[in-house]
């Protein structure tokens, strides 16, 4: 008998091997539609002149735009949790820093729309962040490919 027992074997912790690359640009914006129809939807439900309002009027669609941007934004951390998942390690692929920068620069136009700025500064101070992270990745995926690399002298 041994005195320790196996780890169970589930799909949600069992580690895997790191996939090359991770979850790009495509993967964020397809995760991105898909939320931002959904929100649309949802958001629609919920009129802000009242249950009578036109079901396309301005103020119904921005808040479904407010909704999807808010989806974007809290969808970084579902693609991140699956990441690392996958990995078996902590790690934030470069679709987290797409969807922070798309969910955050929406959540912008949607609070700069309802004149808050606690919003805008909120979202928007942290899009600097999300752009040099997206660039350090790229430049360090560059990099390991040998992607513009010069050649030694003699």
């Amino acid at each position: 008998m041994s005195a320790t027992a196996p780890a169970p074997r589930s799909w949600m912790w069992r580690p895997r091997a790191p996939v090359s690359g991770g979850m790009g640009p495509r993967t964020a914006i397809a995760i991105a539609a898909l939320l931002f129809l959904a929100a649309a939807i949802a958001g629609g439900a919920y009129a802000i002149s009242g249950p009578r309002a036109h079901p396309l009027s301005a103020d119904t669609l921005w808040l479904a735009f407010g909704w999807a941007a808010q989806a974007l934004f809290t969808a970084r951390f579902l693609v991140q949790w699956l990441a690392a998942e996958r990995a078996g390690a902590a790690v934030v692929p470069p679709a987290f820093w797409w969807l922070s920068l798309c969910g955050g620069v929406a959540l912008g136009i949607y609070f700069l729309k309802r004149h808050d700025p606690v919003g805008v500064v909120g979202q928007m101070a942290p899009v600097a962040i999300y752009v040099r992270n997206l660039f350090l990745h790229y430049r360090k995926q560059k990099a390991d490919a040998g992607i513009g690399a010069t050649p030694a002298r003699a």
